[in-house]
């Protein structure tokens, strides 16, 4: 079985060859993505993270989790800086899963519709292995988060939009 790493730094050249994507933010130094994970607690930790350029020149950012649990989570962001590209790719991948769970308009932290989500099975490296991935658009924004337990998954999605939400109302702070 090909190893949780090797999934998240080739995801999206697996999917689409063609990704076409670039990280909205710029990398970190150790001590910030340090100091930022012991902000938001202590359910996950960070394994490793980087960017690769896909075969079209553009850039995947990814980072690797380790849950409470000891499951291993799977982050990826691309940025398409269009909206409807970023609406197409995700079409692109959801036509790949083997079942999709759950498929439903995604919202902000305000109830405002941003994109869309999905929570999928896809096939893995061995026969009859299964990959859970949540996937989903804002705006111009793709994110997959891939891991071998749906419930690893769901909780890197609650505990990220938790830790959103944390630096959003400190900067709102006056």
């Amino acid at each position: 079985m090909r190893s949780l790493f090797l999934i998240g730094a080739s995801i999206f050249s697996q999917l689409n060859p063609e990704c076409g994507c670039a990280p909205r933010h710029l990398p970190k130094s150790a001590e910030q993505e340090q100091g930022a994970d012991q902000r938001r607690g202590p359910a996950f930790s960070k394994l490793a993270s980087g960017t690769e350029r896909g075969e079209d020149g553009f850039f995947v950012s990814f980072s690797i989790y380790r849950a409470a649990n000891n499951e291993k989570v799977v982050v990826q962001h691309c940025d398409f800086y269009s909206d409807a590209r970023a609406k197409q790719h995700f079409e692109r991948v959801i036509s790949t899963a083997l079942k999709v769970l759950v498929r439903e308009p995604a919202k902000n932290g305000k109830g405002v519709i941003v994109g869309e989500r999905a929570e999928a099975v896809f096939a893995g490296d061995q026969l009859g292995e299964e990959q859970d991935i949540l996937l989903s658009t804002n705006g111009s924004m793709f994110q997959s988060i891939a891991s071998n337990s749906r419930r690893a998954a769901r909780d890197f999605q609650e505990w990220l939009a938790s830790s959103e939400s944390e630096a959003s109302s400190r900067v709102e702070q006056p």
